[in-house]
């Protein structure tokens, strides 16, 4: 257990280990907080849901400036060695519909873990003498209807010796995207130096850098039927660490463009102009060559002249729902028609009817 005094008032704190086994943390703030597990990310409960409708938190959100969501002289606290702790206070945003809800903090890359808005400060011990990234975010609002404020970032050193080169990365994972690109992402090791960039072997010799310390790499084209293994190494002014090893495969593709949109409905919206458009992805549809794009037309037939700027899916979306804005009033009857696109090509054309 560890004491700390906390403005005139002593409070106690409990350490605890965080998703990095780097760490073990203490959370003070102006209540007492014990935290426990190794969850990424706790939520608070909120209580009664907000009456807050979704379109006015964005509005009142976008009517402060960010600097003003964001939190205030986010700094490091002088400590011996092993041990880091940084300190901010609240962010100047006010709002009684959308009051600050909590923080979610991360360090080197890590997920986001959420901290009570009492938090005004973490304690890390038993760190290496390097550099961390720290990054903190509040977040206003309840789950349904909030916003995040404004991220701030800063780099804390721990006194002490530093370990080096940075250590081999971890769990180390590939993403194939619809446009032939492959998407790597890893961990910071829990051990060594810390990286000030990453470096990828692309092919045989050749090396590229991403330029910086964020651990996600994007590298095209990697083709169908291409088998390509991946290196990925950390490097700093100590030198390049050791590498961890991917083999990616993009399968060969069917060359078979998507069939036809399912479930294509409209319904009229609650604004004037706006339409609620809502569909299911295509019968045949393959993993290895996902819909890239969705192409959506204000005519009967996907008439070229008159198509919408395309909707751009996330992942593997099966049932998506839109609001869209014609220049036409509320529930008037419209035609709309619909195509999905993969690298194999696009699809038939498919038209809406009413919900």
């Amino acid at each position: 257990m560890i004491n700390a005094e906390d403005g005139n008032s002593k409070a106690r704190r409990a350490a605890h280990t965080i998703p990095s086994k780097r760490f073990r943390l203490a959370t003070l703030g102006a209540a007492v907080l014990l935290v426990t597990g190794c969850a990424n990310e706790s939520v608070s409960p909120m209580g009664a849901a907000s009456a807050v409708d979704p379109m006015a938190a964005a509005a009142m959100a976008a009517s402060r400036p960010a600097d003003e969501t964001a939190v205030v002289n986010f700094r490091q606290e002088e400590h011996g060695p092993g041990v880091v702790e940084v300190s901010w206070e609240p962010p100047t945003y006010t709002s009684e519909r959308l009051p600050l809800r909590d923080y979610q903090v991360r360090v080197d890359w890590e997920k986001w873990r959420s901290i009570p808005a009492t938090a005004s400060r973490e304690r890390f011990t038993g760190v290496d003498g390097r550099r961390y990234r720290h990054e903190i975010r509040a977040r206003f609002g309840d789950a349904d209807n909030g916003f995040n404020g404004k991220k701030s970032t800063i780099y804390a050193t721990a006194a002490g010796s530093a370990p080096g080169a940075p250590d081999a990365p971890q769990d180390l994972k590939s993403k194939l995207l619809g446009n032939d690109n492959v998407r790597l992402t890893w961990k910071v090791a829990d051990t060594g130096g810390e990286a000030h960039r990453w470096e990828i072997e692309i092919r045989s010799g050749v090396w590229v850098s991403t330029g910086g310390d964020r651990p996600r790499f994007t590298y095209g084209p990697h083709r169908a039927g291409v088998t390509r293994s991946y290196k990925v190494r950390g490097a700093n002014s100590h030198g390049t660490g050791p590498v961890t090893i991917i083999e990616v495969t993009r399968e060969d593709l069917s060359s078979t463009p998507p069939g036809v949109v399912q479930n294509f409905t409209w319904t009229p919206g609650s604004r004037n102009n706006e339409y609620i458009l809502s569909w299911d992805r295509p019968a045949n549809f393959d993993s290895d060559d996902p819909i890239t794009a969705y192409r959506i037309y204000v005519s009967d037939n996907c008439a070229l002249n008159a198509y919408l700027q395309p909707y751009r899916p996330s992942g593997s979306q099966v049932s998506i729902s839109i609001s869209v804005f014609v220049g036409f009033g509320a529930g008037e009857q419209k035609d709309f028609a619909i195509r999905a696109t993969n690298s194999a090509g696009t699809g038939a054309c498919q038209t809406a009817t009413r919900g």
